[in-house]
């Protein structure tokens, strides 16, 4: 009956209360922990369970059994002796305490101790038995002491007999039980009312809930619309993006015109000059055709009335005019001819160098792929690059930085490297690229989209063709 209330006890304490001291333990449970000299977790439980019930004797006397084992006499014998004062007609304590005093050498209060247990129970066996080998100690002590032979304590500690089990008389075997169902009562109350304080909270918490139902379903109301307005701003953001990539694609637009601008003023003052040249000598043009003109009427007029000689001085004149006006006709076509020259050398300079930029700048992309420098080949590729297949940038940037690291090595061969400079500001590649690798080979045909940003040439689409 104790083993089946203590294990009730124990669960219902586990489990409702969710206590974290030491669980009801049996006495026989600590008596194993001893018999095995567990006598550390013995003396754990030993004093947790005393910390609930002070007075009992049974595990108190448990405990002055453990101290012994460990060597503490001094608190064992306290414990013994305090026993033996509330409980005079019990013999165990007093055995274990007469014990205690003769592993100390003390014969005396051994005997003393042992008669006073026989006298509360002459038939003790236990208590005769110990009274002997105190008397055969004594008397060895004596008789050694007198010889000089006394080299330390006795061993009476290998024959007498300690007790480790209090035997209680029926009256107080009873009075244990009640006072066992009496704490039982006691925590099963406390159960009882935890459990109702426990039921009324989850009454109050359930109508707490039941009103927060309509108040969380706003709140869900509340999120979603926030998410919806999240990314409208998200799009917003975007946008805004978009316009500001554009704006600085201007501004870098705008730099550029305005150093070409500068460039071709100089051009301008020189075509200026030329023009002007030109027009004085359409102006001369102009004069000598008026004069010859004038000069056929007067040779005509000279032919119907003057003489012959004047006639063919005027002619001679006349044709005198005439090859000075051819040699201002081939002066002005020379002329116009330099112009358009010079503007026709500045465009396919400026073209050239172009071209001879974004074919450098091609060729160290492909030299980075070849030579798998990855930070060279990713920074050939402009911010705004849109991957094809809708891979994100930095989808494909990963996926990139995983192919240039695999291989073994990398051979890239750009074959008929075609450049088309468009008025926008962009320029297409065409070319064949041959492509090698420990792992793998293709020749495809590409095209690539490219744009100046801040004097570099870099990649903004890429395409098989």
């Amino acid at each position: 009956m104790q083993i089946v209330r203590n294990i009730l006890l124990v669960f219902l304490l586990t489990v409702t209360l969710g206590s974290n001291s030491y669980s009801q333990v049996t006495y026989s449970e600590i008596q194993l922990l001893i018999d095995n000299e567990k006598y550390k977790d013995a003396l754990d439980l030993t004093e947790d369970h005393l910390s609930r019930n002070k007075s009992d004797v049974k595990f108190q006397f448990l405990k002055g059994l453990i101290l012994t084992k460990l060597g503490r006499y001094d608190d064992a014998e306290k414990i013994y002796y305090r026993i033996a004062e509330q409980n005079p007609n019990l013999p165990e304590p007093l055995n274990n305490l007469a014990v205690i005093y003769a592993i100390q050498g003390k014969y005396s209060q051994a005997q003393d101790v042992l008669k006073k247990a026989l006298s509360s129970n002459k038939n003790y066996e236990t208590a005769y038995n110990n009274l002997s080998d105190i008397y055969a100690k004594a008397a060895s002590h004596a008789y050694n002491q007198a010889l000089g032979l006394e080299k330390g304590k006795a061993d009476s500690k290998e024959k007498l007999l300690i007790l480790s089990e209090l035997n209680l008389p029926e009256s107080e075997i009873i009075e244990s039980l009640s006072s066992e169902n009496l704490e039982l009562k006691s925590v099963l109350k406390d159960i009882e009312k935890a459990l109702n304080e426990n039921k009324l909270a989850m009454k109050i918490k359930n109508q707490q809930l039941a009103k927060l139902g309509e108040t969380q379903r706003s709140i869900q109301k509340l999120m979603q619309e926030k998410l919806e307005l999240n990314m409208t701003i998200k799009e917003l953001k975007g946008s805004l993006d978009e316009v500001m990539y554009s704006l600085t694609l201007k501004d870098e637009q705008l730099a550029k015109l305005e150093k070409t601008e500068k460039a071709l003023a100089s051009l301008s003052n020189t075509n200026k000059d030329l023009k002007d040249r030109l027009l004085r000598t359409e102006e001369s043009l102009g004069q000598l055709n008026s004069s010859l003109v004038l000069k056929d009427e007067q040779l005509a007029k000279l032919d119907q009335g003057f003489n012959a000689t004047v006639t063919n001085a005027l002619k001679k004149e006349n044709n005198n005019l005439k090859d000075k006006v051819k040699e201002r006709e081939i002066l002005l076509d020379e002329l116009k001819k330099s112009v358009a020259a010079k503007e026709e050398n500045e465009n396919t300079n400026k073209l050239s160098e172009q071209k001879k930029a974004i074919e450098l700048a091609i060729n160290q992309w492909a030299s980075a792929w070849s030579s798998k420098d990855v930070e060279g080949y990713i920074s050939s590729y402009a911010d705004d690059f849109k991957p094809s297949r809708g891979l994100s940038k930095n989808k494909w940037e990963k996926q990139r930085r995983e192919r240039l690291a695999n291989p073994a090595f990398i051979k890239i061969t750009l074959v008929n490297l075609n450049i088309e400079i468009n008025d926008n500001g962009f320029a297409k590649i065409r070319f064949k690229q041959e492509y090698k690798s420990d792992t793998y080979s293709d020749e495809v045909e590409k095209e690539i989209t490219v744009m100046m940003f801040k004097d570099k040439w870099l990649i903004t689409r890429e395409r098989v063709r």
